[in-house]
């Protein structure tokens, strides 16, 4: 039997997060999340009307790459 999963959905089932939800979900500030973004080190954002919103395929490239690199933060 082989068993087959999904990579395309995140564990939770979500596609996108949210700020705060990113946040929590990595273990990091609201603050250190802005402050990353600002020194280009954070995650490709989606504009959704006023929200802005993390999709699940950035979230991974950002983890891999924080994987690959020392921050100089």
């Amino acid at each position: 039997m082989t068993i087959k999963m999904r990579t395309d959905v995140h564990a939770n089932g979500k596609k996108a997060y949210g700020v705060d939800e990113f946040c929590k979900v990595h273990g990091i500030s609201r603050a250190f999340f802005y402050k990353i973004l600002k020194a280009g080190q954070g995650p490709r954002l989606m504009h959704v009307g006023s929200r802005r919103l993390v999709s699940d395929e950035a979230a991974a490239e950002w983890r891999r790459a924080m994987e690959t690199e020392v921050p100089t933060l």
